[in-house]
């Protein structure tokens, strides 16, 4: 669409393609004229359009696995963001599962699409025409024509349904979640039963904690509830399949041009310009999926801008500031590039600043709701869980208690309680391992009293042999409540 003419100077300006193609459907009517610099709805220039649906059409499945902002840049492009430029609220209905899209250090998230959508897009009959009063300005005043019209108007679209399928995956450390994604990278057919439930076997057994959602758009009736597992969802894509009633989904935008050839297809601006404020969209998007993925305690936290701006001074603050600054200079920052760079610059670093609160609330919802597969008894020395984190700022501390007693008749047996220290109260629990002092079978054996990890408080029970001594230790591994500040607020 965007083209350079000239040398690289203020002479450049951007040539706008006659037709545009697969443009998202970002709450449009027929004939709704579109500003292609701020992606602003404009007066309808042309007769009222009604387009008819074609019959035949195209059903495709995909899948995307979401981990890095690369990832998430190329999908909102394709789903969010049409070829003009768009405001940084703008989406589809059908992208809105983008507020469902993280990843971190320790999450990602995999999306599962089932598209049924016309083959073609709506026939036009008759032409589309300008209305009286737009063929009049078209004729006076060509230069002026967009003030009012803009400069596409909707023309036609492809109708069709859409079902999106969201699973975010988190899990404690950087490797597992590597792994699990190598593991997960191969199976496209996670929608069909066998494949749900092999998905969430595969997650269990990875120490991967999913959370599910579903979004759809071009249905009629009430969808039915979505489950706490992945295996709940191809019960409500069957209802989907069972209950379309197709909207307008993918549009197509025609210039004015292309009805009046005397308008003009050019806007004086450098397509280098264009491209940034259009990236500055993108990242406001994505602060959005971040910001609602995190803790609302986050929001409440101080931050400054740099530069500062007088009463901007929490995270909440600094991300509607920065929101109401594109929205409102949208159009001056398209003719400002060191301002949108600035801009973008600050969004930037917010975004940057909650990173890692994103993964280590990842980290604690895999602790805590999906916490590694702890082994229930033993003879010999055993772990479970980690000792360590790759993740920022966050380090896993160990406390251990020692029981050994001599030979005397009967059994010698002792109960392990962390947490061992009372200081220690509230802490969470994120491995242990016991140790068998003579690594022996004659040592006894031991047996836990339930699940510790993820947990505050555990216990294991430790017994000699009949008419033996025995030596035993438990290394407990944990972070300090303190760690996960929001908890802190939470009981304060």
């Amino acid at each position: 669409m965007w083209s350079k003419r000239g040398e690289k100077s203020e002479s450049l300006v951007t040539n706008l393609a006659g037709t545009l193609n697969d443009q998202p459907w970002n709450d449009y009517s027929f004939g709704l004229g579109i500003n292609a610099e701020s992606g602003a709805f404009a007066v309808q220039a042309v007769s009222p359009i009604t387009p008819e649906p074609g019959r035949a059409k195209n059903t495709v499945q995909k899948y995307e696995v979401i981990a890095t902002a690369d990832d998430y840049s190329r999908l909102f492009k394709a789903e969010a963001q049409g070829e003009y430029n768009v405001g940084a609220a703008s989406a589809s209905a059908s992208a809105s599962y983008l507020s469902n899209v993280t990843f971190s250090e320790t999450s990602l998230t995999i999306l599962a699409f089932y598209d049924v959508t016309d083959a073609d897009y709506a026939s036009l009959s008759p032409a589309p025409a300008f209305t009286p009063q737009a063929s009049e300005l078209a004729s006076s005043n060509p230069a002026g024509f967009r003030d009012t019209y803009g400069d596409y108007f909707v023309a036609t679209a492809k109708f069709g349904s859409r079902f999106v399928a969201t699973y975010t995956c988190s899990t404690t450390t950087t490797a597992a979640l590597q792994t699990f994604k190598a593991a997960v990278a191969g199976k496209k057919d996670i929608l069909s039963a066998s494949g749900a439930a092999e998905f969430e076997s595969l997650a269990s057994s990875s120490d991967v904690h999913v959370k599910v959602a579903v979004t759809m758009n071009g249905t009629s009736g009430k969808a039915p509830p979505v489950g706490a597992d992945a295996n709940s969802i191809p019960t409500i894509l069957t209802w989907f399949t069972e209950n379309l009633q197709p909207v307008p989904r993918r549009a197509r935008l025609i210039h004015y041009s292309q009805i009046d050839n005397r308008i003009p297809n050019t806007l004086p601006l450098n397509p280098d310009n264009f491209a940034k404020v259009k990236t500055i969209a993108f990242q406001l998007r994505e602060l959005e999926s971040l910001t609602s993925a995190i803790p609302g305690y986050y929001s409440t936290q101080p931050y400054s801008l740099t530069p500062p701006v007088q009463g901007i001074n929490t995270v909440a603050d600094t991300q509607q500031y920065l929101t109401n600054q594109y929205s409102a200079r949208i159009g001056t920052l398209l003719y400002e590039p060191d301002a949108a760079s600035q801009l973008s610059q600050q969004v930037s670093e917010l975004t940057r600043s909650l990173q890692p609160s994103l993964a280590l609330f990842s980290f604690y919802q895999s602790l805590t709701l999906s916490p590694p597969n702890e082994p229930a008894s033993g003879v010999y020395s055993t772990s479970a869980g980690i000792k360590s984190t790759e993740l920022t700022n966050v380090s896993i501390q160990e406390d251990n208690q020692h029981f050994s007693a001599d030979w005397t008749i009967g059994h010698q047996s002792h109960t392990f309680s962390f947490p061992f220290d009372p200081s220690e109260g509230g802490a969470i629990i994120t491995g242990w391992y016991i140790q068998n002092g003579w690594n022996s079978e004659t040592n006894g054996d031991w047996k836990s009293n339930g699940a510790m990890i993820g947990k505050t408080s555990g216990s294991l029970y430790v017994e000699s042999n009949y008419d033996r001594g025995c030596n035993w230790s438990l290394h407990v591994y944990y972070l300090p409540r303190s760690t996960f500040p929001w908890l802190a607020r939470t009981t304060s």
